[in-house]
């Protein structure tokens, strides 16, 4: 008997992109954390690891996402109705995924680790204290440690005053790399895929060495994003041969 089928291959494939980009992340949390965030680094390395977090923060996701679609659908061989139900699948993913993801930070409360150093330079009292201030007294709080930390670390700072669980960015890109990824092997682009896998890890890894999260808020997102992902079906038979016909509909008046 032959176990090998579609299905068995969509589940495969999931897990060893999940196990790879965890086994990555532990190992990145193991040697590289925690991190000296009064460091100063070099112009190069904060350059390098403030942008690659702006590619999952707005409105850079927004060129992330259209730069992997063109990558999969541009001369690709699949046909337009799984097209449809692919991007009907992202589009549920992309919602769920905000929704869930603000609603577990207002659930948990769990400062970022800036707080932890703008505590220890008695800037403010606690952690915790930092969320009590107006979104304006937050801003003049982080103003005060200008200085102290590098501008890279800093000037993300000030974009970012919410809580830590889960990482909004790891979540993306977790959302982008399950996505994605299986589309780039059903094509057999196995370096974009590698591709893909690298620059999540490293967008996961810039959120620490930015002082935005700590590992757990990273794994936190991973969890996250795995069950929205088996939650939310490839194919949808009504919804699909529907938008396909409105869309010959509408080419049809416009031709």
């Amino acid at each position: 008997m032959n176990t090998h089928t579609p299905l068995f291959d969509r589940f495969k494939n999931h897990l060893i992109i999940v196990v790879a980009f965890s086994v990555l992340l532990a190992t990145i949390s193991l040697l590289l954390y925690p991190l000296d965030l009064l460091s100063t680094p070099h112009t190069v390395t904060g350059f390098v690891w403030s942008n690659l977090s702006a590619t999952a923060s707005n409105p850079g996701c927004i060129f992330t996402l259209i730069t992997l679609m063109i990558c999969v659908f541009y001369k690709s061989k699949f046909s337009d109705e799984f097209k449809v139900n692919a991007l009907i699948q992202l589009l549920l993913l992309l919602v769920l995924s905000l929704g869930l993801k603000t609603a577990m930070k207002q659930m948990t409360h769990s400062p970022r680790p800036y707080t932890v150093v703008m505590a220890e330079s008695t800037v403010i009292a606690s952690p915790r204290d930092f969320y009590t201030f107006s979104h304006s007294d937050k801003l003049n709080k982080i103003a005060q440690m200008q200085g102290t930390v590098s501008q890279w670390r800093w000037s993300n700072w000030q974009t970012e005053m919410n809580y830590a669980f889960p990482s909004g960015h790891t979540t993306f890109v977790t959302l982008c790399l399950l996505f994605f990824s299986r589309l780039f092997l059903m094509s057999k682009r196995y370096v974009l895929c590698a591709g893909l896998l690298c620059w999540a890890v490293g967008v996961a890894y810039s959120r620490l060495w930015l002082g935005m999260h700590r590992p757990a808020d990273l794994f936190g997102a991973v969890g996250l994003e795995n069950v929205i992902f088996l939650l939310v079906p490839y194919q949808y038979h009504r919804l699909t041969p529907w938008l396909m016909e409105k869309s010959q509909v509408m080419k049809q008046k416009w031709t």
